[in-house]
Protein backbone atom coordinates (compact mmCIF):
# COMPACT_ATOMS: atom_id res chain seq x y z
CA UNK A 1 0.00 0.00 0.00
CA UNK A 2 1.11 3.36 -0.43
CA UNK A 3 2.24 5.68 1.63
CA UNK A 4 1.76 9.82 1.97
CA UNK A 5 3.02 12.20 4.34
CA UNK A 6 1.96 15.79 4.42
CA UNK A 7 5.57 18.27 5.91
CA UNK A 8 2.69 20.36 7.65
CA UNK A 9 1.19 17.38 9.99
CA UNK A 10 4.69 16.58 11.28
CA UNK A 11 4.49 20.19 13.38
CA UNK A 12 8.20 21.73 12.58
CA UNK A 13 6.98 23.34 9.44
CA UNK A 14 3.38 24.38 9.58
CA UNK A 15 3.09 26.32 6.83
CA UNK A 16 5.16 23.79 4.49
CA UNK A 17 2.81 22.60 1.84
CA UNK A 18 5.37 19.90 0.87
CA UNK A 19 3.51 16.51 0.35
CA UNK A 20 5.69 13.07 -0.06
CA UNK A 21 4.15 9.54 -1.60
CA UNK A 22 5.94 6.54 -2.11
CA UNK A 23 4.44 3.02 -3.58
CA UNK A 24 7.17 1.20 -2.11
CA UNK A 25 9.04 2.10 1.44
CA UNK A 26 12.69 2.85 -0.94
CA UNK A 27 10.38 5.23 -2.88
CA UNK A 28 8.83 6.60 -0.13
CA UNK A 29 11.61 7.58 2.52
CA UNK A 30 13.45 8.37 -0.73
CA UNK A 31 11.05 11.46 -1.01
CA UNK A 32 10.75 12.21 2.50
CA UNK A 33 14.62 12.59 2.55
CA UNK A 34 14.93 14.60 -0.47
CA UNK A 35 11.82 16.61 1.04
CA UNK A 36 13.88 17.35 4.18
CA UNK A 37 17.23 18.04 2.65
CA UNK A 38 16.00 20.57 -0.49
CA UNK A 39 13.40 21.90 0.86
CA UNK A 40 14.06 22.64 4.65
CA UNK A 41 18.51 22.42 4.53
CA UNK A 42 16.75 19.77 7.64
CA UNK A 43 19.91 17.45 7.60
CA UNK A 44 22.29 20.37 8.45
CA UNK A 45 19.95 21.73 10.99
CA UNK A 46 19.26 18.31 12.52
CA UNK A 47 23.26 17.99 12.73
CA UNK A 48 23.41 20.97 14.42
CA UNK A 49 20.79 20.05 17.14
CA UNK A 50 22.06 16.71 17.91
CA UNK A 51 25.23 18.27 18.80
CA UNK A 52 23.44 19.89 21.60
CA UNK A 53 20.34 17.37 22.22
CA UNK A 54 21.64 14.08 21.44
CA UNK A 55 19.10 11.13 20.95
CA UNK A 56 15.95 12.77 22.36
CA UNK A 57 15.39 15.06 19.33
CA UNK A 58 16.28 12.22 16.85
CA UNK A 59 13.51 10.13 18.63
CA UNK A 60 10.94 12.86 18.37
CA UNK A 61 11.42 13.26 14.85
CA UNK A 62 10.80 9.60 14.04
CA UNK A 63 7.86 9.59 16.16
CA UNK A 64 6.02 13.02 14.63
CA UNK A 65 7.07 11.61 11.29
CA UNK A 66 5.55 8.01 11.79
CA UNK A 67 2.26 9.68 13.49
CA UNK A 68 2.07 11.41 10.34
CA UNK A 69 2.16 9.08 7.53
CA UNK A 70 -1.01 7.77 6.32
CA UNK A 71 -1.69 5.45 4.09
CA UNK A 72 -3.08 5.56 0.76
Amino acid sequence: MAKELRCADVGYFPDCPGVMRGETDEEFWADVDRHGREAHKWWDRMAAIRMRVQPRFKQDVEQRVRAAIREI
